[in-house]
């Protein structure tokens, strides 16, 4: 019996935790930053070379951050992130590029997926002093 209500306790901690990161994720998906286009550009190039990206386009006028390859064992990905005019702010959209690599065969690509990591590295610190509270106001839905 014990072990029953550990299992339980263990599995709906386990969904509140995947659903607080669902929540995180949506809400940086569709965050508009109130900020100039060249900020939210500068600080994703930031983000993406801490991530260890190198920057290959980072094109203001057009709204994009473009990294190279970036390799790791037989795995190379590499991220496009643009700005989306929402109103007075910018939404950003960053996806990610995978492809296998092999000393036998030409890389494979995968099709490209949302670089979920990237937005949300953004949405959790846009400017000092923020990110706590657009992470508290994204999982609780109330301002701190």
């Amino acid at each position: 019996m014990k072990i029953s209500v550990c299992i339980f306790l263990v599995l709906l901690t386990s969904c509140a935790a995947s659903r607080e990161e669902q929540q995180l994720e949506n809400a940086a998906r569709s965050h508009v930053y109130r900020r100039p286009r060249a900020a939210v550009l500068a600080a994703l190039r930031a983000i993406l070379v801490e991530k260890g990206y190198s920057i290959e386009r980072f094109d203001v006028a057009a709204g994009i951050v473009a990294t190279g390859w970036r390799i790791r064992g037989d795995r190379q990905d590499r991220v496009v992130a643009s700005e989306l005019a929402e109103g007075a702010g910018v939404r950003v959209q960053a996806t990610r590029e995978r492809q296998e690599t092999g000393s036998d065969s030409p890389a494979i690509p995968s099709a490209p997926e949302e670089a979920s990591d990237v937005e949300r590295t953004l949405f959790e610190r846009p400017e000092p002093g923020e990110s706590a509270g657009l992470r508290q106001l994204a999982v609780s839905g109330t301002a701190p």
